[in-house]
């Protein structure tokens, strides 16, 4: 299933380059021209990643970043900015922004579109399953108390046969807790 993006920017020229680049890298590529509009279209579809515009008429990358973070939407977003100082890389990374880049006079950032995209989905991709892999050693973790706090008549033996075999977590519960 292909990576769907939704760009926001509200240059159609740039726009229309950064559809392009994208779409031949194998992306689908669904464009708003402010961050208004941008949200409708994301409200109304499934996009696996956003590219937005520092400053657009209406609303604003940040705000965009601001407004999502707020509703608790968890899609990676990048924000792209004409603009290269630091305090609005800082701002964008601080309300939510995976990743920023600067459009540059001569458009190279054109063609650093693709890489940068597959970063933020690659690191996207890997918080998704620690979160998840972080839950579930929870979830575990309860059982196996529960489990340990209702069997304070058992004793469990486990043998060992190789001093050098690591292969098994061994948990003792005493009188002051488990270690």
């Amino acid at each position: 299933m292909a990576v769907r993006i939704l760009c926001m920017e509200d240059d159609p020229g740039i726009a229309r380059l950064m559809t392009k680049r994208l779409e031949k890298s194998g992306y689908v590529v669904d464009y708003a021209e402010n961050g208004e509009k941008g949200l409708a279209k994301y409200a109304e579809g499934a996009f696996d990643i956003l590219l937005v515009d520092a400053h657009m008429p209406v609303m604003g990358g940040v705000e965009v970043i601001r407004v999502l973070v707020g509703r608790g939407d968890r899609i990676p977003v990048v924000m792209v900015t004409g603009s290269g100082d630091e305090a609005t890389a800082v701002a964008a990374l601080k309300s939510g922004a995976r990743d920023y880049l600067i459009k540059d006079v001569e458009g190279r950032f054109i063609d650093l579109l693709p890489a940068l995209v597959e970063k933020v989905l690659a690191q996207h991709t890997l918080q998704m399953e620690k979160e998840q892999a972080l839950a579930d050693l929870r979830e575990s973790e309860e059982r196996f108390r529960g489990i340990i706090e209702t069997t304070h008549d058992y004793y469990w033996a486990l043998e060992i046969n190789d001093p050098n075999d690591f292969s098994k977590a061994v948990i003792v519960l005493g009188s002051r807790g488990l270690g």
